[in-house]
């Protein structure tokens, strides 16, 4: 039945139909999150933008997890399946990733806001890119089912724990539990190269957001005009530092887990401080 589905979709398919589906499973990418995340986060509410960022990272190390646990191969790997857009399919199928993720987003995001307007875009942009994955051949049905299921697991759970832990002092101490030593932890239980990543981000992010709440407490509101600009221009320094440190570090275990930390501390902390002293941002009296 899942080989038919797949095959089905093959018969469709046309360039037009191709670059529409590409470009929404983007939806579902690493770049979108970025944009969204940091928009949130720089100009619309800090504690809101680092849950966020951090449920999200709950799910994508939860789903490389998952997917080395079932170990499901790609549909691709089916005789007459021809996939396209494969370079956004790497490793194993079972949970799609990217409908999990996107579903993580949009349903914790649906669950704060509970507007009408969030829900049918949420809803909409959930099922499209899980459609997407399937007609592009680089999932299964199942995997885009699963992706579904667990992506609303991990927001219901890591919205759970996250009001469980928080609000909480911000000691050396607490600092050092929560963006220190439970990622790194879970990172040696479960290495691997993408994890090692996540966690690094993570980790800089989370230290990033305490020392600046403790020390730094940027103002998030401003005009329309210089929240655009204060968007677009953190984006260009998180891109140039993202970029010069991959041509600085060399591709290793430990240069990539300082790379992905220096860039988890840049957006929260180090670009704020940029926005302050530019008066793109505020600070406190």
């Amino acid at each position: 039945m899942q080989v038919k589905i797949l095959l089905k979709l093959q018969e469709i398919s046309n360039p037009i139909l191709d670059k529409i589906f590409v470009f929404i499973t983007n939806i579902g990418g690493e770049l979108f999150y970025v944009f969204a995340l940091t928009l949130v986060y720089w100009c619309i509410s800090k504690r809101a933008g680092v849950r966020m960022f951090t449920i999200l990272i709950f799910s994508v190390f939860g789903n490389s997890i998952l997917k080395n646990i079932f170990a499901t191969e790609r549909p691709f790997f089916t005789e007459g399946i021809n996939p396209l857009y494969q370079e956004s399919a790497p490793g194993y199928s079972f949970p799609s990733g990217h409908t999990q993720n996107t579903t993580t987003f949009w349903f914790y995001t649906m669950r704060k806001l509970k507007r009408k307007s969030i829900y049918v875009l949420g809803i909409f942009v959930i099922l499209l890119v899980g459609f997407s994955r399937l007609y592009l051949r680089v999932h299964w049905p199942i995997d885009v089912l699963g992706g579904l299921i667990f992506g609303i697991l991990f927001a219901l759970i890591g919205d759970y724990l996250i009001e469980k832990i928080t609000p909480f002092n911000y000691n050396l101490l607490n600092v050092f539990i929560f963006s220190i030593l439970i990622p790194n932890l879970l990172l040696i239980v479960f290495m691997s190269e993408n994890n090692l990543k996540l966690i690094a981000l993570i980790t800089g992010a989370l230290l990033g957001y305490f020392i600046q709440e403790n020390k730094i407490k940027f103002e998030v509101k401003n005009k329309m005009f210089f929240q655009i600009v204060k968007f677009i221009f953190g984006i260009l320094i998180l891109l140039s530092i993202r970029t010069a440190l991959k041509g600085i570090f060399p591709e290793t275990y430990a240069f990539d887990y300082i790379r992905y930390f220096i860039i988890g501390i840049f957006i929260t902390l180090v670009i704020p401080i940029i926005f302050i002293k530019t008066g793109l941002s505020k600070k406190p009296l």
